[in-house]
Protein backbone atom coordinates (compact mmCIF):
# COMPACT_ATOMS: atom_id res chain seq x y z
CA UNK A 1 0.00 0.00 0.00
CA UNK A 2 0.91 3.77 -0.32
CA UNK A 3 0.74 4.80 2.88
CA UNK A 4 2.66 1.99 4.01
CA UNK A 5 5.51 3.88 2.36
CA UNK A 6 5.44 6.57 4.14
CA UNK A 7 8.35 7.25 6.72
CA UNK A 8 8.81 9.31 10.13
CA UNK A 9 12.57 11.31 10.11
CA UNK A 10 13.01 13.37 13.41
CA UNK A 11 14.74 17.01 12.67
CA UNK A 12 15.63 19.56 15.11
CA UNK A 13 14.59 19.06 18.41
CA UNK A 14 15.14 21.09 21.82
CA UNK A 15 12.86 22.19 24.34
CA UNK A 16 11.05 25.04 22.55
CA UNK A 17 10.51 23.36 19.51
CA UNK A 18 10.60 20.18 17.66
CA UNK A 19 10.53 19.58 13.48
CA UNK A 20 9.43 16.48 12.16
CA UNK A 21 9.45 15.15 8.52
CA UNK A 22 7.34 13.17 6.18
CA UNK A 23 9.25 11.21 3.95
CA UNK A 24 8.08 9.59 0.71
CA UNK A 25 9.29 6.86 -1.37
CA UNK A 26 11.28 7.79 -4.18
CA UNK A 27 9.60 7.12 -7.14
CA UNK A 28 7.24 10.68 -7.24
CA UNK A 29 4.15 8.23 -6.46
CA UNK A 30 3.10 10.66 -4.19
CA UNK A 31 2.64 13.98 -5.77
CA UNK A 32 1.57 16.32 -2.20
CA UNK A 33 1.28 15.81 0.94
CA UNK A 34 -1.47 18.11 3.76
CA UNK A 35 -2.55 17.04 7.06
CA UNK A 36 -2.90 17.84 10.70
CA UNK A 37 -0.49 17.03 13.66
CA UNK A 38 -2.61 17.18 17.40
CA UNK A 39 -1.58 16.52 20.79
CA UNK A 40 -0.27 15.62 23.34
CA UNK A 41 -2.18 13.26 25.11
CA UNK A 42 -0.86 10.99 27.45
CA UNK A 43 -2.91 8.78 30.24
CA UNK A 44 -0.39 9.81 32.99
CA UNK A 45 -0.82 13.18 32.74
CA UNK A 46 -3.36 16.10 32.12
CA UNK A 47 -2.30 17.82 28.61
CA UNK A 48 -3.42 20.76 26.69
CA UNK A 49 -4.02 19.36 23.30
CA UNK A 50 -2.74 22.02 20.34
CA UNK A 51 -2.93 21.62 16.45
CA UNK A 52 0.26 22.36 13.64
CA UNK A 53 -0.15 21.89 10.74
CA UNK A 54 1.25 19.80 8.02
CA UNK A 55 3.48 22.25 5.38
CA UNK A 56 4.10 20.66 1.93
CA UNK A 57 7.40 20.61 0.99
CA UNK A 58 8.48 21.10 -2.56
CA UNK A 59 11.65 21.24 -4.94
CA UNK A 60 12.83 18.16 -3.00
CA UNK A 61 15.74 15.89 -4.38
CA UNK A 62 14.06 12.27 -5.08
CA UNK A 63 11.10 13.34 -2.74
CA UNK A 64 12.68 12.47 0.01
CA UNK A 65 11.03 14.95 2.56
CA UNK A 66 7.07 15.62 1.54
CA UNK A 67 6.36 17.55 4.37
CA UNK A 68 7.49 18.69 7.17
CA UNK A 69 5.30 19.52 11.39
CA UNK A 70 7.09 22.20 13.11
CA UNK A 71 5.85 21.66 17.50
CA UNK A 72 6.10 24.58 19.41
CA UNK A 73 6.47 23.67 23.20
CA UNK A 74 6.89 19.84 22.07
CA UNK A 75 6.06 17.05 25.01
CA UNK A 76 8.76 14.27 24.14
CA UNK A 77 8.16 10.64 24.81
CA UNK A 78 9.84 8.55 27.88
CA UNK A 79 8.40 5.54 29.46
CA UNK A 80 7.57 7.52 32.76
CA UNK A 81 4.93 9.73 30.71
CA UNK A 82 4.75 8.62 26.90
CA UNK A 83 3.07 11.47 25.27
CA UNK A 84 1.92 11.16 21.54
CA UNK A 85 0.37 12.79 18.85
CA UNK A 86 -2.87 12.20 16.67
CA UNK A 87 -1.06 12.68 12.82
CA UNK A 88 -3.48 12.91 10.06
CA UNK A 89 -2.23 13.00 6.35
CA UNK A 90 -3.99 13.19 3.25
CA UNK A 91 -1.83 12.11 0.10
CA UNK A 92 -2.70 12.88 -3.13
CA UNK A 93 -0.92 10.53 -5.21
CA UNK A 94 0.66 11.54 -9.14
CA UNK A 95 -2.92 10.65 -10.89
CA UNK A 96 -5.09 12.48 -8.52
CA UNK A 97 -6.26 9.52 -6.30
CA UNK A 98 -6.52 10.78 -2.51
CA UNK A 99 -5.67 8.69 0.34
CA UNK A 100 -5.65 9.44 3.89
CA UNK A 101 -3.37 8.04 6.52
CA UNK A 102 -3.99 8.84 10.18
CA UNK A 103 -1.31 7.39 12.96
CA UNK A 104 -0.64 7.88 17.20
CA UNK A 105 2.91 9.56 16.79
CA UNK A 106 5.65 10.43 19.68
CA UNK A 107 8.67 13.12 19.29
CA UNK A 108 11.82 11.26 20.84
CA UNK A 109 15.35 12.63 21.58
CA UNK A 110 16.81 9.10 21.93
CA UNK A 111 20.05 8.23 20.65
CA UNK A 112 23.94 7.13 22.22
CA UNK A 113 26.72 9.40 23.86
CA UNK A 114 29.83 7.18 24.26
CA UNK A 115 29.28 3.87 25.61
CA UNK A 116 25.57 4.82 26.91
CA UNK A 117 22.06 4.98 25.99
CA UNK A 118 20.98 8.44 26.53
CA UNK A 119 16.80 8.99 26.84
CA UNK A 120 15.82 13.50 27.10
CA UNK A 121 19.51 14.55 28.18
CA UNK A 122 20.42 11.29 30.38
CA UNK A 123 22.03 8.17 30.57
CA UNK A 124 19.60 4.94 30.58
CA UNK A 125 19.88 1.31 31.36
CA UNK A 126 17.13 -0.74 30.21
CA UNK A 127 16.77 -3.85 32.27
CA UNK A 128 13.81 -6.98 31.00
CA UNK A 129 12.66 -10.06 29.41
CA UNK A 130 11.86 -12.28 26.44
CA UNK A 131 8.23 -12.08 25.74
CA UNK A 132 6.05 -14.82 24.53
CA UNK A 133 3.90 -12.22 22.44
CA UNK A 134 1.14 -14.87 22.01
CA UNK A 135 0.69 -14.84 26.11
CA UNK A 136 1.89 -11.72 26.97
CA UNK A 137 -0.51 -9.51 29.42
CA UNK A 138 0.21 -5.74 30.07
CA UNK A 139 -0.08 -5.24 33.91
CA UNK A 140 0.70 -1.89 36.21
CA UNK A 141 3.53 -3.63 37.77
CA UNK A 142 5.77 -4.09 34.34
CA UNK A 143 5.01 -0.21 33.75
CA UNK A 144 5.90 0.66 37.17
CA UNK A 145 8.83 -1.47 37.25
CA UNK A 146 9.64 0.30 33.82
CA UNK A 147 10.55 -3.02 32.50
CA UNK A 148 11.38 -3.28 28.90
CA UNK A 149 10.08 -5.84 26.27
CA UNK A 150 12.59 -7.91 24.44
CA UNK A 151 10.35 -9.41 21.59
CA UNK A 152 10.29 -10.70 17.86
CA UNK A 153 8.86 -8.39 15.78
CA UNK A 154 5.70 -7.01 17.30
CA UNK A 155 2.12 -6.42 15.31
CA UNK A 156 0.92 -3.09 15.03
CA UNK A 157 -1.64 -3.74 18.00
CA UNK A 158 1.42 -4.68 20.56
CA UNK A 159 3.55 -1.55 19.26
CA UNK A 160 0.64 0.53 19.89
CA UNK A 161 0.22 -0.59 23.53
CA UNK A 162 3.95 -0.03 24.32
CA UNK A 163 3.94 3.66 23.21
CA UNK A 164 0.80 4.22 24.40
CA UNK A 165 1.85 2.70 27.94
CA UNK A 166 5.81 3.29 28.20
CA UNK A 167 6.50 0.14 28.12
CA UNK A 168 10.25 0.08 25.82
CA UNK A 169 10.89 -2.56 23.25
CA UNK A 170 13.94 -4.04 21.75
CA UNK A 171 13.06 -5.70 18.79
CA UNK A 172 15.07 -9.31 17.62
CA UNK A 173 14.56 -9.09 13.60
CA UNK A 174 17.75 -11.23 13.01
CA UNK A 175 15.42 -13.75 11.52
CA UNK A 176 13.39 -10.78 9.25
CA UNK A 177 14.96 -11.91 5.63
CA UNK A 178 13.71 -9.88 2.52
CA UNK A 179 11.13 -7.64 4.61
CA UNK A 180 13.90 -6.01 6.87
CA UNK A 181 13.44 -2.49 5.46
CA UNK A 182 9.56 -2.85 5.27
CA UNK A 183 9.51 -3.80 9.46
CA UNK A 184 11.93 -1.05 9.84
CA UNK A 185 10.03 1.46 7.99
CA UNK A 186 6.93 -0.33 9.98
CA UNK A 187 8.09 0.15 13.11
CA UNK A 188 9.69 3.81 13.33
CA UNK A 189 6.24 4.92 13.63
CA UNK A 190 6.19 3.51 16.86
CA UNK A 191 8.23 5.64 20.24
CA UNK A 192 8.47 2.62 22.28
CA UNK A 193 10.41 0.88 18.99
CA UNK A 194 14.17 1.82 20.73
CA UNK A 195 16.42 -1.03 19.57
CA UNK A 196 16.43 -3.90 16.67
CA UNK A 197 18.66 -6.59 17.00
CA UNK A 198 20.76 -7.43 13.78
CA UNK A 199 22.72 -9.82 12.71
CA UNK A 200 26.11 -8.66 11.28
CA UNK A 201 25.32 -9.35 7.60
CA UNK A 202 21.65 -7.25 8.01
CA UNK A 203 23.76 -4.22 9.37
CA UNK A 204 24.25 -3.35 5.89
CA UNK A 205 20.58 -2.48 4.97
CA UNK A 206 19.48 0.60 3.24
CA UNK A 207 16.84 2.04 5.76
CA UNK A 208 17.37 4.86 7.83
CA UNK A 209 15.96 3.69 11.03
CA UNK A 210 15.30 6.07 13.81
CA UNK A 211 15.74 3.29 15.69
CA UNK A 212 19.39 2.31 17.07
CA UNK A 213 20.47 -0.69 15.26
CA UNK A 214 22.19 -3.03 17.23
CA UNK A 215 25.13 -5.71 16.09
CA UNK A 216 24.39 -9.19 17.25
CA UNK A 217 28.11 -10.11 18.92
CA UNK A 218 28.27 -13.79 20.75
CA UNK A 219 31.54 -14.54 23.75
CA UNK A 220 33.57 -15.31 21.05
CA UNK A 221 33.23 -12.72 18.41
CA UNK A 222 36.58 -10.81 18.56
CA UNK A 223 37.10 -7.09 19.05
CA UNK A 224 38.10 -7.07 14.99
CA UNK A 225 35.33 -8.94 14.03
CA UNK A 226 32.54 -6.77 15.75
CA UNK A 227 34.34 -3.54 14.64
CA UNK A 228 34.74 -4.48 11.37
CA UNK A 229 30.87 -3.76 11.06
CA UNK A 230 29.20 -0.24 11.45
CA UNK A 231 26.25 -0.63 14.38
CA UNK A 232 25.41 1.96 16.99
CA UNK A 233 25.78 -0.18 19.82
CA UNK A 234 25.96 -4.13 20.44
CA UNK A 235 23.70 -7.09 21.63
CA UNK A 236 26.16 -9.73 23.54
CA UNK A 237 24.51 -13.05 23.69
CA UNK A 238 25.26 -15.03 26.02
CA UNK A 239 24.85 -18.82 27.43
CA UNK A 240 24.35 -20.00 30.48
CA UNK A 241 27.49 -19.90 32.27
CA UNK A 242 29.18 -17.66 29.91
CA UNK A 243 31.01 -14.30 30.54
CA UNK A 244 31.47 -11.20 28.13
CA UNK A 245 34.45 -10.87 26.06
CA UNK A 246 37.10 -8.71 28.27
CA UNK A 247 37.85 -6.16 25.60
CA UNK A 248 33.60 -5.34 26.36
CA UNK A 249 34.52 -3.56 29.40
CA UNK A 250 36.08 -0.70 28.10
CA UNK A 251 34.44 -0.55 24.48
CA UNK A 252 33.09 3.15 23.79
CA UNK A 253 29.91 1.76 22.28
CA UNK A 254 26.77 0.99 24.25
CA UNK A 255 26.10 -3.12 24.88
CA UNK A 256 23.43 -5.04 26.16
CA UNK A 257 23.99 -8.02 27.47
CA UNK A 258 21.09 -10.77 26.71
CA UNK A 259 21.51 -13.98 28.87
CA UNK A 260 19.74 -16.80 26.97
CA UNK A 261 18.66 -20.14 28.37
CA UNK A 262 16.78 -18.34 31.53
CA UNK A 263 13.28 -19.85 32.42
CA UNK A 264 11.21 -17.88 34.68
CA UNK A 265 7.40 -17.62 35.48
CA UNK A 266 6.21 -14.12 34.27
CA UNK A 267 8.13 -10.91 33.05
CA UNK A 268 7.95 -9.76 36.51
CA UNK A 269 10.18 -12.76 37.35
CA UNK A 270 12.44 -12.19 34.36
CA UNK A 271 12.78 -8.63 35.11
CA UNK A 272 14.07 -10.17 38.65
CA UNK A 273 16.51 -12.08 37.08
CA UNK A 274 18.03 -9.42 34.64
CA UNK A 275 18.51 -7.19 37.39
CA UNK A 276 20.38 -10.27 39.00
CA UNK A 277 22.52 -10.41 35.79
CA UNK A 278 23.35 -7.09 36.40
CA UNK A 279 24.95 -7.85 39.43
CA UNK A 280 26.87 -10.77 38.38
CA UNK A 281 28.98 -8.74 35.39
CA UNK A 282 29.33 -5.93 37.48
CA UNK A 283 31.62 -4.34 38.39
CA UNK A 284 33.58 -5.28 35.79
CA UNK A 285 31.39 -4.78 33.15
CA UNK A 286 28.51 -1.18 33.02
CA UNK A 287 26.56 -2.33 30.30
CA UNK A 288 23.84 0.02 28.70
CA UNK A 289 21.05 -3.21 29.26
CA UNK A 290 20.44 -6.22 31.02
CA UNK A 291 18.29 -9.06 29.48
CA UNK A 292 17.23 -12.46 30.08
CA UNK A 293 15.13 -14.78 27.55
CA UNK A 294 14.56 -18.49 27.29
Amino acid sequence: MLCEQLTLQPGHSVDSEARIYVCGPKDRTIESVQGSLRGPQCEFARTLAAEHPVQRLSGQPEQEHLAQVLITDPCYWTPQLPFRYELNLELQEAGGKIKTKTHQIGLRRWGTNGKHLWLESKRTVLRGAGVDLAHFEETDAVRQDQTALLVSIPPNGLCDMASRLGLPLVIDMCHSGASLDADLRRLTWNPAALIALLRPEQMQSTYQSSMLLAQCIAASTTKSEATSVECDLYALELNPGELPPLWLATCQKPVLAIRRGTSYSDLLAGRMYSDRLQRELAPQFDFSGYFVAT
